[in-house]
């Protein structure tokens, strides 16, 4: 806090005590609800998530993934888990058009079903300065992803999930490149977090010596940016990720 008032201070900025709360012990910052070092979605969302219908149209399979996007930190694999619901907007034209009507599927069905069972107990731990860090990566044939955790008490508990569908050129890369692709994807989406800190990054592909000696194209690019980070990349089969 003293940090705060003399940045106000140095700024110029000058503030209303009686709008204050000073350590309150929950908090509604942002659409979150922040108690004990741990976020959790507000209520809210999870509810309007939890009411989601199957939807007869383009836009309202985009008002869908928007509700449902807003807690994707929230959500392992969101990308992998919503995939058969992205995939009904493949070819449609953007929501500036009329409405599409789509055909909802049993897979679509399965994975709203699975979406809303993800949120419903999702939580996040705040990084504290001197937090050991756990980054989790793994690929499959469509998308990527990961989940940084820290230790606390023991136990390895989430700070942030992050995940991405591949695109069709992406999709035809080799499973060691699209592996390499989750790491640097996981590691610019965390920045903020994992800049300047020791990581230790768990992988299902044994071993990333190829990448480090690539000598032009993407793959050198991707050396480059894993070289600015402090990394320990160990093996663990993908099975037991996450």
């Amino acid at each position: 806090m003293d940090k705060v008032f003399h940045r106000l201070l140095n700024a110029g900025y000058t503030i209303n005590l009686q709008k204050c709360q000073f350590l309150p012990p929950t908090l509604l910052y942002l659409g979150h609800i922040i108690e004990d070092g741990i976020i959790r979605p507000n209520p809210k969302k999870v509810e309007a998530i939890q009411l989601l219908k199957s939807p007869p149209t383009s836009h309202e399979v985009r008002s869908l993934l928007g509700v449902a996007g807003f807690l994707q930190a929230f959500i392992p694999n969101y990308s992998q888990v919503t995939a058969p619901i992205t995939d009904l907007l493949k070819g449609v034209p953007n929501k500036k058009t009329r409405a599409v009507k789509i055909n909802w599927t049993t897979k679509c069905d399965d994975a709203l079903t699975e979406l809303k069972r993800l949120v419903i107990d999702s939580a996040l731990v705040q990084p504290l300065d001197g937090d050991e860090f756990l980054l989790e990566v793994d690929a499959c044939s469509y998308a990527i992803g990961g989940v940084l955790k820290l230790k606390r008490g023991g136990a390895w508990l989430p700070v942030h999930y992050v995940s991405r569908k591949l695109n069709a050129t992406e999709q035809n890369w080799p499973i060691r490149e699209k592996e390499a692709f989750a790491i640097i994807y996981c590691l610019q989406k965390l920045d903020y977090y994992v800049k300047s800190r020791h990581i230790v990054v768990v992988t299902d592909h044994q071993s990333l010596k190829w990448l480090m000696d690539a000598k032009s194209g993407k793959l050198a690019r991707w050396a480059i940016l894993l070289s600015e980070y402090d990394l320990d990349i160990q093996f663990r089969k993908g099975s037991e990720n996450y």
